[in-house]
């Protein structure tokens, strides 16, 4: 049975250096996925591992459930071993010298369960993840999609009340990663288990999760839905993070509520989305990605220029086109085969406002 989590002003210190996870808060509801996104040594990864229990927060709480599993300043602990949660490891972490049977049984036969009880959960478990044909077999010639499939079915034979997940696909062929993505996710809802998963890969997060959390030098800068991380980008990291790899330069001039007017060269207006909370006449950065610049669009409507190509790079599927926007080059995504804008010709672009975010410098 599912379970929800709550995560209250974590921080894990290890001096003297900086917080690996400084004053982190989210809750993830029964029966929800939530995912961490971030580059490497943001955070994520120790975050996980102190809901789990194999690492001790220097302050903060975590609640599963009814049960506080950890809260330094009241002396609680839970051991790992009693916190009901199930974990699966980027490696596997597989016995290599025991058949699949053997590896998703020893939680189980850990436990002191019948032979009975443990031999129904285990071939349950191993349909689960499309590998009970395969259950007498040794792990060690399996690739390493199957070898992750079977550390899943051992994760889950037990019915945690959650489910961690460190990075479990980053080994995976790039090809199979996404099929198995959604995979991950219906065996996660037809198992029911609340689930918490660490990942450094957008699209791995985008497909699984609920809701997403972005971190950044051990801080948590933006918890939200798939679309508003991606559409509403809490800061210029979050939205560079997520793809608005085009930054304009620019000064305020004038804002409403939700809008605002961006002079980004002399003459030269750019009506764009405003996140925060910013000041007439500021110094500011706009935020846009490569595939929301239109081009050949409709006439009429706001920030429409005429801009002259300076690089295109074919990229088999589609071509990257270097624009110069007033003395910055953006990007552009042109969809296609066959790239139909050559070098030193002038291209009519549009920027949507709702895709343009403005930012503090």
């Amino acid at each position: 049975m599912s379970t929800d989590l709550s995560v209250l002003r974590l921080s894990r210190w290890f001096d003297p250096l900086p917080p690996t996870v400084d004053d982190v808060s989210f809750d993830v509801a029964a029966g929800e996925i939530a995912v961490l996104l971030g580059p490497s040594g943001c955070g994520k990864t120790t975050t996980l591992r102190c809901v789990a229990g194999l690492e001790h927060p220097t302050s903060g709480r975590i609640r599963i459930g009814e049960t506080i599993c950890c809260d330094p300043a009241q002396g609680i602990l839970v051991p790992a071993r009693r916190r009901g949660v199930g974990m699966l490891f980027r490696s596997g972490a597989l016995w290599p010298h025991m058949t699949l049977r053997q590896n998703v049984a020893y939680p189980l036969r850990h436990r002191g369960l019948p032979r009975a009880e443990i031999d129904r959960a285990v071939t349950e478990a191993l349909a689960l993840v499309g590998l009970r044909a395969q259950a007498d077999r040794a792990v060690g010639p399996l690739s390493g999609e199957q070898m992750q499939r079977v550390a899943l079915a051992r994760s889950l034979v037990y019915r945690p009340r959650l489910l961690l997940l460190d990075e479990p696909l980053a080994g995976i062929d790039a090809r199979l990663r996404p099929g198995l993505c959604d995979e991950l996710r219906r065996i996660i809802r037809q198992v029911g288990v609340t689930a918490l998963y660490v990942t450094r890969d957008q699209a791995d997060a985008v497909a699984l999760a609920d809701r997403i959390g972005i971190m950044q030098a051990g801080r948590l800068l933006q918890y939200d839905t798939p679309d508003a991380i991606f559409h509403c980008p809490a800061d210029l990291f979050v939205a560079g993070f997520t793809g608005a790899s085009n930054l304009i330069d620019g000064r305020l001039l004038e804002r409403t509520s939700s809008f605002g007017t961006v002079q980004i060269s002399p003459g030269r207006l750019l009506l764009a989305r405003m996140p925060g909370s910013l000041s007439e006449g500021q110094k500011v950065r706009v935020a846009l990605r490569p595939d929301t610049v239109q081009l050949l669009p409709p006439a009429g409507g706001p920030n429409h220029f005429s801009v002259p190509v300076i690089a295109r790079h074919y990229q088999g599927t589609r071509t990257l086109y270097v624009l110069d926007l007033f003395g910055t080059p953006i990007d552009a995504i042109d969809p296609g085969s066959r790239p139909r804008f050559p070098v030193g010709s002038s291209l009519p672009i549009a920027l949507p406002p709702d895709a343009c975010w403005v930012y503090a410098t």
